[in-house]
């Protein structure tokens, strides 16, 4: 998945819980092998245009894999 913000703010956090900040013009891919969390923290409105190369006929269920917060990890 690539996305791109579109405007606003959003923080990502990696499995080590370390936050990259991206705003309106920057972009940031995520791969099978990698579990972020993206959130908005800035209170304002946020859009990021993402697109997904999956195969055809993936359902929308297939495209997020939800799993625990890392232990030790407090995100804002």
């Amino acid at each position: 998945m690539t996305a791109t913000v579109i405007s606003g703010t959003v923080v990502r956090y990696n499995v080590g819980c370390k936050p990259e900040t991206f705003t309106a013009g920057q972009s940031f891919y995520e791969t099978q092998n990698d579990d972020f969390v993206v959130r908005n923290e800035a209170g304002g409105e946020a859009v990021l245009w993402a697109t997904y190369v999956a195969p055809n006929g993936t359902p929308n269920t297939g495209l997020r894999i939800d799993r625990p917060q890392p232990s030790g990890c407090t995100m804002a």
